[in-house]
């Protein structure tokens, strides 16, 4: 009998037959023009803003143009400047923060921006933090952009609960005419694990007349605190945690939150003097009893939505 002939089909041994493919239709004309660089520098800013400083820094190779256009975002958040760095071993730890520090200061001195809108640090290592010096600089960078949004976090290098903060928030930089005129523009003011005194809140909510959320933790040289003014636009306050602080004072009619873990009891430290829009107050204190705390409350607040309090 005659061999019958193989059906021929797209496939041989080991390979793939090559079948051309035309997915566009021939009266289509696409351009591979780059539309996304025709867009607006400021577009192009708030786009990059919402990316991570590395992923930002990358888009210099597309073009000239991108190296200006990264340099301006508003946004330079080192949550964890610590993990910055490629991954080393564990021996040369010391040497991979130290270049970290280092990769921030190179971007801040490259940044070109009139202003930011946010500004965070955020350090986790134990062995080695950045020194003073260096926070000091990287603050005053920010207040000078006339940062809106402002968050220092060094609470990850505590070694223990009870051990205290070295750093210092610096003073000087913003009792100047022209200190002040920079910090004018802070809506959101948080730190963590770093020392500032009674004073200097009171010099910031006095001349940060935008300030609408403020949050102090871990703070040894927070003694005292009055937080009030009739124009003050404050809405959330949170103190925690500020072990010798023994007296805050409230006068805020814009506030509606008020965050309180502390040592001392509520009835001994707080003071609640005026708090028309005050609805939601969270306690963490010492004290066992709450019916204490809550008829002191209520009394003050008779507004009160919500009282949350933890032990």
């Amino acid at each position: 009998m005659p061999k019958r002939k193989a059906k021929h089909s797209g496939w041989t041994y080991g390979k793939r037959q090559k079948i051309p493919i035309n997915l566009v239709d021939k009266e289509e004309n696409y351009s591979e023009e780059d539309q996304i660089s025709q867009l607006p520098d400021v577009i192009l800013i708030s786009i990059l803003s919402l990316l991570g400083i590395r992923d930002a820094a990358r888009t210099c190779v597309l073009s000239k143009r991108w190296i200006y256009v990264w340099k301006q975002i508003t946004c330079l958040n080192f949550d964890d400047i610590d993990a910055l760095s490629k991954p080393q071993k564990k021996r040369r730890q010391r040497v991979k923060t130290t270049s970290s520090y280092n990769w921030v200061n190179q971007v801040l001195q490259l940044h070109h921006g009139p202003s930011l809108d946010e500004f965070k640090i955020r350090s986790s290592s134990l062995n080695c933090s950045p020194s003073s010096s260096e926070i000091d600089n990287w603050i005053e960078f920010a207040m000078w952009r006339r940062v809106q949004g402002l968050e220092i976090d060094l609470e990850a290098g505590r070694r223990s609960r009870f051990s205290s903060p070295s750093y210092i928030f610096p003073d000087k930089p913003f009792r100047s005419p022209f200190g002040i005129s920079c910090i004018k523009s802070l809506k959101h003011l948080s730190l963590s694990f770093v020392n500032i005194t009674g004073e200097l809140v009171e010099h910031f909510l006095s001349y940060c007349e935008l300030l609408e959320h403020l949050c102090i933790s871990c703070s040894d040289q927070l003694v005292k605190l009055k937080v009030a003014g009739s124009s003050l636009r404050l809405k959330f306050l949170q103190i925690s945690e500020c072990t010798s602080l023994g007296l805050v004072e409230i006068w805020a009619p814009n506030l509606v939150s008020f965050i309180y873990k502390g040592m001392l009891g509520y009835c001994d430290s707080i003071r609640l003097r005026h708090a028309p829009l005050l609805v939601n107050v969270s306690l963490a204190e010492s004290t066992r009893s709450i019916i204490e705390p809550f008829l002191s409350v209520k009394s003050c607040i008779p507004q009160l939505v919500t009282l949350n309090r933890h032990r």
